[in-house]
C-alpha cells in the first residue's frame, strides 16, 4: 500500500547505509592487511639481503648457523605473508559479496520508488474521479422512494432475507468453533512432525518422496489462501486452520494421495461458497444501508409524498426486482448450506486419518530412539580412538619436522658450494666470449665512422676550392642577376606600392555609404555544414629540407660520444664533418645508429641479467647427505630428510650460482671488450674514408660553383634593381587605384552598418521570455555596384550564455542588393531555455566573413549581440466547480436549515521553473449576484515550478432563498496585470 511504501523505502535505505559501512570497514581492514603485508615483505627482503651478504663471505660454522637461523625466520615470515594473503583474499571476496548485495538493494530501492510513483499517480486519478462519484451518489440519493408503504414493504423483505441468512451465519460460526478447537491439536501435531524430521535424518530416502509431496502441497496452498481471502474476517481463522492441516498431511503424502484429491475438491467448493456468501453479504449490506438512509429521510419524504406519485411506480418496480433477487439469494443460500454440510463430513473423515498418522509417527519415534542409543555408544568408542590418533599424529609431525630440518641444512650447504663453483666458471666464460664479440663489432663501426669523417673533410675542401674559382660560373650569374634585379623592382612595387594605392582607393569607396535602404529576409537559406579556416594570403616557410637534415644529423652526432684514445679524429674534425651536408650522410647516420644501439645492455650484453640463464636439471649429490640421525631410522622420516635435502640443494645451488655469475661476469666482460676494441678499431677506416671522399668531392665542387655564380648574381641584382625601381613604383600605384575602382564596380562589397549593427528580435510580445523563440537581425551595407550573391558572406555564431540555443551556428546570406543599406531579417532562429532565469543576460558572438578582393584573401568583422531573459508566466489552469448545488443545508436536530457555502477551486500547473512572484486569481459572479456573496474575490498563489500545481481555494455563500435559480461566474488568472486564463461557468440550484 502507499502508506507502507515510505517505511519500506527508509528500511532499504538503512540497509544500503549499513552495507556501505560494512564495505568501508572491510576496505579499511584490507588496507591495514596490505600495510602489514608490505612490512613483512620488507622484512623478508632485508633478511634475504643479510643472508646473501653472509654467503658471499667466509663460510665458518658460526656463519652457517646464522644463515640457517635467518632462513628459519624467512620461512616463518613467509607463512605470515601467506596468512595475510588469504585474509586479504577472503576480505576482498566478502567486499565483492557485499557490493553485490548493495547493488541488489539499490535496485530494490528504485523498484519501491517506482511503485510509490505509480500509487501516487493512481491516487491522483482516483481523486479526479471523486467529483464524478459524488455526483452519482447525489443522483442515487435523489431516487430513494419516499412513501411509507414502500419503506414498510422493503423492511419486510429485508427481515425475510435476514431470517434466511441467519442460519447460514450460525453454520459458519459453528464451523469456526470446530476449526479453532482443531487448531491447537494440529499445532501440537506439527511440532511433533518437525521434531521427527530432525531425528529421522538417517531415513533420507523415505523422506525425499514426502518432501517432494510437501512442496507440491505448499505450491497449491497459496492458491487456496487467495480464494479464502474473500471470506468474512471471522472465516479467516478457519482458512489458517485448513492451511495448518494441509502442512500436517505432508508427512504421510504417499498414504494421502486420494485424500489430497478430495481436499482439493473441498477447497474449490469452499472457495465458491466464500464468493457466493461474500456476494450475498454485500447485497444485504447494500439493502441495510439503503434502509438506514430511508429512515433518516422519512421526515422529509413524508411532506413530499404527494409530489412523488410519479416516482412511486418506479420505486415499486425496483422493490419487485429486489424481491426477485432476494428469492434467488435464498435458493443460493440453501445450496451453500448443503455444500457446507458435506464439507463438515469431509473434515471429520480427515480428522480420523490424522489420528492414524499420529499413531504411526509414535511408532517411528520409538524405533528412532533405539537406533540413537546404539549410535551414541559407537560415538563414545570413536572419540577415544580419535584422541589416541591425535596424540600420535603430533609426535609424527614433530619427528618429521626434525628430519626435514636435517636434510635442508645439508642441502643448503652442499648445494650452495656446488652452485658457486659452476656459476663462477660460467660467468667468466660467458663474459669473455661476449666481450670479444661485442668489442670487435663496435670497433669496426667506429673505424668506419672515423673514415667517413676524414673523407668528408678532405673531399669538401678540395672540391669547394675548384668550384669557387670558376670564371664561367661568375659571368653566367651576372647576366641572371640583372634579370633578377628587374624582377625585384617589379615585385617590390607590386608588393608595396600596388597595395598602398589599392587600399587608399578602397578606403575612399568604403566611406561612401549608400543613400537608400531595404529589408531582406535571410529565411532558411545559406546553411552550410562547416566553414574552413581562411588561409592567409601569404604563406612563409624559410625552413628547407637541408636545414631539417642538418638538425637530425647534429642530434645524432651530439648523442654519440667517443672516449679519448678510441679514435684518430678530434672533436673539431667531427664538428667540421657534421657541418658538411652530403648524400653520404645517410650511411653515416646508419653507422651512428648502429653504434648507439650498443648503449642498451640488452644489445651489448654488458649486464649479467641479460645473458644469465637459470640452471636446468640440477642433480643433487645424494652421496653428500646423511639421514642416520632421524628418529629410530623410520623410513618415512628418512624419506622426508632426503626430500628436504633435494629441495634445499636445488634452491641453494640456483641462488649461489646466480650470485657468483653476476659477481664475475661484468669485470670479465669489460676487460675482454676493451682488448677486442683496440685490436679491431682500424679494420674499416680506409673503406669509410674512400667512400666519403668519392661522394663529397663533386658535391662540394658544385657548391663552390654556386658561390661563384652567386657573386655574379649579386652584382647583377644591384644593377638591375637600381636602373628600374622608380618607374615601377609609379606604375603600380596607379594600377592599384584603378583595380580597386573596378572591383567595387563589378562586385558586391558587404560591411556592417555601424557599431550597433545587430539585434535580437522576439516573436512574443513579451520579449525573449522563457521558452520563447527569437530571431537575429543584422544591419549591413552593400557598398559595391553589384548584387552580393548567396554564399559570398558567411556567418559563424556562438552562444556565450547557456540559457539559449541557436538553430544554426554556421550559415551564409542570400542575395543582397547593390548600393543599399540592408536590414537583414530572419538570419537565424534561437530558443530561450524553458528554465532560464529571468533577468539573466543573453549573449551571442557573431563573426562575419566576407570574400576577399585583389589584395586581401578575406575580411572579417566581429559583433556582440546582447539582451535579457524576460519572464514567461504561462501556466495550465482549470476550474473545479459543481454545476448543480443546493442553496441550503439541513440540520437533523433541531430540524432546521441554513444557507450553504459552496467551494470552488482554480488549479494552476506550472510549465517551467524560475518564475518569480505570484499569480493573482480573481473570482466574481456575473449573474444572480443578489442571491449570494463571493467570500474570496481574489487570492494570490505563489509561482510554482515545472509540473507543480498551486490551488486557489474560492467560495461563495447563498444569502437568499434560491430555489431552481441559475448563476454564472468567472474565474481569472493573471500575472503582474497580464491576464493568462479566464473561464466562465454556470451553476444551477436544486430544491
Amino acid at each position: 500500500s502507499l502508506s507502507s511504501l515510505p517505511g519500506k523505502i527508509q528500511q532499504v535505505k538503512g540497509q544500503i547505509a549499513a552495507l556501505k559501512k560494512k564495505v568501508a570497514g572491510l576496505k579499511s581492514t584490507v588496507a591495514g592487511l596490505r600495510t602489514q603485508q608490505a612490512a613483512k615483505k620488507a622484512e623478508v627482503a632485508a633478511l634475504m639481503t643479510q643472508i646473501k651478504k653472509l654467503r658471499s663471505g667466509p663460510q665458518s660454522d658460526a656463519i652457517k648457523v646464522k644463515i640457517k637461523q635467518l632462513m628459519g625466520e624467512v620461512r616463518a615470515k613467509r607463512q605470515v605473508l601467506n596468512k595475510l594473503r588469504n585474509q586479504i583474499k577472503q576480505s576482498n571476496a566478502t567486499i565483492a559479496s557485499l557490493e553485490s548485495q548493495l547493488g541488489t538493494k539499490k535496485s530494490e530501492l528504485q523498484t519501491l520508488k517506482g511503485q510509490s510513483d505509480k500509487l501516487l499517480a493512481k491516487l491522483a486519478g482516483l481523486e479526479q474521479k471523486l467529483p464524478g462519484l459524488r455526483s452519482q451518489l447525489k443522483q442515487v440519493t435523489s431516487q430513494i422512494p419516499g412513501a411509507r408503504s414502500q419503506v414498510t414493504t422493503a423492511e419486510a423483505a429485508v427481515n425475510a432475507a435476514s431470517g434466511e441468512i441467519r442460519p447460514l451465519r450460525q453454520v459458519v460460526k459453528e464451523a469456526k468453533t470446530r476449526l479453532d478447537a482443531k487448531k491447537g491439536e494440529l499445532a501440537t501435531v506439527k511440532t511433533a512432525v518437525a521434531r521427527a524430521k530432525s531425528q529421522l535424518s538417517g531415513a533420507k530416502t523415505k523422506m525425499a518422496a514426502l518432501v517432494k509431496k510437501k512442496q507440491n502441497i505448499e505450491t497449491e496452498l497459496p492458491k487456496l489462501a487467495q480464494k479464502l481471502v474473500a471470506l468474512d474476517r471471522k472465516v479467516k481463522a478457519a482458512r489458517q486452520n485448513a492451511k495448518a492441516l494441509k502442512q500436517q498431511l505432508v508427512v504421510a503424502e504417499n498414504e494421502l494421495g486420494q485424500i489430497q484429491q478430495r481436499a482439493d475438491t473441498i477447497a474449490n467448493r469452499l472457495a465458491r461458497l466464500s464468493n457466493e456468501i461474500s456476494t450475498q453479504q454485500n447485497v444485504v449490506a447494500t439493502l441495510e444501508n439503503r434502509i438506514t438512509s430511508m429512515q433518516n429521510n422519512m421526515a422529509n419524504l413524508q411532506g413530499q409524498a404527494n409530489r412523488r406519485i410519479t416516482e412511486v411506480d418506479q420505486n415499486s418496480r425496483q422493490i419487485l426486482e429486489n424481491q426477485n433477487q432476494m428469492s434467488a439469494n435464498s435458493q443460493a443460500i440453501s445450496s451453500m448450506q448443503s455444500e457446507n454440510s458435506e464439507l463438515h463430513r469431509a473434515i471429520a473423515s480427515l480428522e480420523q486419518e490424522i489420528s492414524e498418522l499420529e499413531r504411526r509417527l509414535i511408532a517411528e519415534d520409538q524405533r528412532f530412539q533405539s537406533a540413537d542409543r546404539i549410535a551414541q555408544q559407537a560415538e563414545a568408542v570413536t572419540a577415544a580412538d580419535l584422541a589416541q590418533f591425535e596424540k600420535r599424529s603430533q609426535l609424527y609431525r614433530k619427528f618429521q619436522g626434525q628430519a626435514q630440518s636435517l636434510g635442508a641444512g645439508q642441502g643448503d650447504r652442499v648445494g650452495g658450494n656446488s652452485g658457486a663453483g659452476v656459476g663462477d666458471s660460467e660467468g667468466q666464460s660467458s663474459g669473455q666470449k661476449n666481450g670479444q664479440r661485442i668489442g670487435k663489432e663496435i670497433a669496426e663501426l667506429d673505424g668506419l665512422f672515423r673514415g667517413f669523417v676524414k673523407g668528408k673533410i678532405s673531399g669538401d675542401a678540395e672540391g669547394y676550392h675548384a668550384g669557387e674559382t670558376s670564371q664561367v660560373d661568375y659571368s653566367a650569374g651576372l647576366a641572371a642577376g640583372k634579370k633578377i634585379g628587374l624582377k625585384k623592382a617589379i615585385a617590390e612595387a607590386k608588393r608595396i606600392n600596388y597595395p598602398q594605392g589599392y587600399a587608399a582607393k578602397r578606403g575612399q569607396l568604403l566611406a561612401a555609404k549608400p543613400q537608400s535602404s531595404t529589408i531582406v529576409s535571410n529565411g532558411n537559406k545559406g546553411l552550410i555544414d562547416s566553414i574552413n579556416s581562411v588561409s592567409p594570403l601569404f604563406f612563409n616557410s624559410n625552413k628547407s629540407l637541408l636545414s631539417s637534415d642538418q638538425l637530425e644529423l647534429e642530434k645524432g652526432l651530439e648523442d654519440f660520444s667517443i672516449e679519448k684514445g678510441d679514435s684518430d679524429v678530434t672533436e673539431e674534425e667531427i664538428l667540421a664533418a657534421r657541418a658538411i651536408r652530403s648524400q653520404i650522410d645517410s650511411q653515416v647516420e646508419l653507422t651512428l645508429e648502429k653504434i648507439e644501439s650498443y648503449n642498451s645492455p640488452e644489445r651489448d650484453l654488458s649486464a649479467a641479467r641479460v645473458v644469465y640463464l637459470t640452471p636446468a636439471g640440477v642433480n643433487p649429490d645424494m652421496s653428500a647427505v646423511s639421514c642416520v640421525d632421524v628418529y629410530k631410522g623410520v623410513q618415512d622420516f628418512v624419506d622426508a630428510c632426503l626430500s628436504s635435502f633435494r629441495f634445499q640443494y636445488v634452491a641453494s645451488y640456483n641462488s649461489e650460482h646466480k650470485d657468483k655469475f653476476f659477481q664475475v661476469y661484468s669485470d670479465v666482460y669489460g676487460e675482454s671488450r676493451s682488448i677486442s676494441f683496440s685490436h679491431n678499431k682500424d679494420n674499416r677506416f680506409v673503406e669509410g674514408k674512400e667512400d666519403a671522399y668519392g661522394v663529397v668531392y663533386p658535391e662540394a665542387k658544385a657548391r663552390g660553383a654556386v658561390v661563384a655564380q652567386n657573386r655574379g648574381i649579386a652584382d647583377g641584382k644591384v644593377q638591375g634593381y637600381e636602373n628600374n625601381i622608380e618607374e615601377q613604383r609609379s606604375s603600380f600605384t596607379a594600377k592599384g587605384k584603378s583595380d580597386a575602382t573596378a572591383y567595387f564596380a563589378n562586385n558586391g562589397v558587404i560591411r556592417l552598418d555601424g557599431k550597433n549593427a545587430g539585434s535580437l528580435e522576439a516573436t512574443s510580445s513579451r520579449g525573449l521570455t522563457q521558452g520563447s523563440k527569437g530571431k537575429l537581425i543584422l544591419k549591413l551595407s552593400n557598398l559595391g555596384h553589384k548584387v552580393s550573391k548567396t554564399g559570398e558572406v558567411t556567418l559563424r555564431l556562438r552562444e556565450l550564455t547557456n540559457n539559449i540555443r541557436l538553430e544554426k551556428r554556421a550559415l551564409s546570406t542570400v542575395d543582397l542588393p547593390a548600393r543599399k543599406n540592408i536590414t537583414l531579417k530572419d538570419v537565424v532562429s534561437l530558443t530561450v531555455g524553458e528554465d532560464a532565469v529571468p533577468g539573466s543576460p543573453i549573449k551571442i558572438a557573431a563573426t562575419l566573413i566576407y570574400k576577399g578582393d585583389d589584395i586581401s584573401a578575406s575580411f572579417k568583422e566581429e559583433l556582440l549581440l546582447t539582451d535579457f531573459v524576460k519572464v514567461n508566466p504561462e501556466v495550465a489552469s482549470s476550474v473545479s466547480a459543481e454545476s448543480e448545488v443546493k442553496w441550503r443545508k439541513w440540520k437533523v436536530y433541531p430540524f432546521s436549515w441554513k444557507f450553504r457555502t459552496v467551494a470552488v477551486q482554480v488549479n494552476i500547473k506550472g510549465l517551467r521553473n524560475n518564475v518569480p512572484g505570484h499569480y493573482d486569481v480573481k473570482f466574481e459572479v456575473l449573474t444572480g449576484g443578489k442571491y449570494l456573496k463571493v467570500n474570496t474575490p481574489a487570492v494570490k498563489v505563489a509561482a510554482m515550478g515545472r509540473g507543480q500545481v498551486g490551488t486557489a481555494n474560492l467560495s461563495y455563500t447563498f444569502t437568499k432563498k434560491a430555489k431552481k435559480k441559475k448563476f454564472s461566474f468567472k474565474a481569472t488568472v493573471s500575472y503582474q496585470g497580464e491576464e493568462l486564463f479566464t473561464q466562465t461557468f454556470n451553476v444551477k440550484t436544486v430544491k
